[in-house]
C-alpha cells in the first residue's frame, strides 16, 4: 500500500469525528498564532506579559491544549492586535478543515518542486495544494 492511500484511508476514517475536528481546529488556530508571533517579533514571555498570564500557560496554550475558550482566543487576538474572525461553512471542503499547506502535511506528489518552484503535496481528496 502507498503511503498516500494510507494517509487517505485514515484521514477518510476520521473526517467526521467532532474529536479529529476539534483537533485539526486548534492546530491551525495555534500554527496561526505563532505564526503572527514570528512576524512580529513577540516572544512567549512576551505574550505571557500581555495577556498577564503565566509563561506556562502560554505554552500549554500553543501546544493545543484543548480547553481553549473564545475569550482566551480574543485575548491573544487582542494582545496581538489582531481580530478573530469565526466562519461555518460547508464540510468536505479541504480548506475548512484546516489549511494543509501551512500545516505542510500530506504526501509530497513526487520528488523535486512543481511549477513555481513550490513543492506541491497530495491531499485526501487527492487534489494538489501548493504549500
Amino acid at each position: 500500500m502507498k503511503l498516500n492511500e494510507w494517509f487517505e484511508r485514515k484521514v477518510a476514517e476520521f473526517k467526521d469525528d467532532a474529536a479529529y475536528q476539534t483537533e485539526l481546529l486548534l492546530l491551525d488556530l495555534t500554527e496561526q498564532i505563532i505564526e503572527q508571533m514570528e512576524e512580529r517579533g513577540i516572544k512567549r514571555s512576551d505574550l505571557a506579559d500581555r495577556l498577564g498570564l503565566s509563561r506556562p500557560f502560554v505554552t500549554r496554550f500553543l501546544n493545543g491544549q484543548p480547553n481553549l475558550t473564545f475569550k482566551t482566543l480574543v485575548q491573544v487576538a487582542n494582545a496581538l492586535d489582531l481580530t478573530v474572525n469565526v466562519r461555518l461553512q460547508p464540510r468536505y471542503m479541504l480548506g475548512n478543515l484546516v489549511q494543509w499547506e501551512r500545516l505542510d502535511c500530506g504526501v509530497p506528489e513526487a520528488e523535486g518542486v512543481a511549477e513555481g518552484g513550490k513543492k506541491r503535496w497530495i491531499a485526501p481528496d487527492e487534489s494538489a495544494i501548493a504549500a
